[in-house]
């Protein structure tokens, strides 16, 4: 059977309980999702690792598109905080590693100002402990819906 799930937001023990239920019922469970995965709940890493372990197929929804806009976000006002940065923050960040950027707190204020961004989209992109380029890299490949021949699985707001 085909399950999808949409609007997991990062809470992964409800999502691991309702995985363990599906499989305890059908263990040729196809898992789909149909996005909003990640942000506003407390472990986005954990949720990411499940999509992996579990095989589940998915679609972007709006927040994965907002990390992404995070993300573009960071790269751009990196590039910025270098230029303008001091010899110590020059030699401690490099923009070959965008994700220690997240961690320094200066950092965190200028992009903070810079793009109107509150504490919070900060505490997003940290959530991601080291693996966040690596789960960019995924979302970025992931498409807009699915066709599954019977259904086209899309998020909502998508405008056909």
């Amino acid at each position: 059977m085909r399950y999808c799930i949409g609007d997991v937001h990062a809470c992964s023990h409800e999502l691991k309980l309702l995985l363990q239920l599906i499989r305890t019922q059908d263990s040729e469970a196809k898992l789909y999702s149909v996005g909003d995965f990640i942000n506003k709940g407390p472990n986005n890493l954990e949720v990411l690792e499940m999509f992996e372990e579990y095989k589940i197929k998915a679609i972007r929804g709006n927040h994965e598109d907002g990390l992404l806009r995070l993300w573009s976000l960071l790269k751009e006002s990196a590039r910025q905080w270098l230029i303008k940065a001091d010899d110590h923050s020059k030699n401690s960040l490099k923009l070959s590693d965008l994700e220690s950027f997240v961690h320094d707190e200066a950092f965190c204020e200028f992009l903070m100002v810079q793009h109107d961004l509150g504490n919070k989209d900060v505490k997003f992109l940290q959530s991601f402990h080291g693996s966040l380029h690596q789960h960019v890299d995924w979302i970025e490949k992931l498409p807009y819906w699915l066709d599954l021949e019977d259904v086209l699985m899309v998020h909502a707001g998508l405008i056909p």
